[in-house]
């Protein structure tokens, strides 16, 4: 999944997969994940 988002933009790609209620809860773990 990690070399998929790099790959693609990011932004976009969760704009996709996620619905806005996910997206919160999924960048508070991106954010750890990516180190950001």
């Amino acid at each position: 999944v990690r070399d998929f988002l790099k790959e693609h933009d990011f932004k976009e790609v969760r704009f996709v997969l996620f619905s806005d209620g996910d997206l919160k809860a999924y960048e508070e773990v991106w954010q750890k994940v990516s180190g950001e």
